[in-house]
């Protein structure tokens, strides 16, 4: 089954490879199920608030996060 990440998506899943986080460590932060990291990483829609939250999170600029996802 082909999957198909969001550029959002794809900036996560790097950001989330390149700090050693796994989905259940993002989603214990986030207070969120495991489930719904992964749907952040299909769909466009994610709140702007949670990507600066993201960014901090793995100490990156938007412009870095953005780039991680292309």
């Amino acid at each position: 089954m082909k999957t198909c990440l969001s550029s959002t998506g794809r900036a996560l899943k790097k950001a989330q490879a390149l700090a050693g986080v796994s989905n259940d460590q993002l989603a214990q932060e986030f207070n969120v199920r495991p489930v719904q990291i992964s749907r952040w990483r299909h769909h466009e829609d994610m709140k702007f608030s949670r990507v600066v939250t993201l960014c901090q999170m793995f100490n990156l600029s938007l412009d870095e996060f953005e780039r991680l996802g292309r």
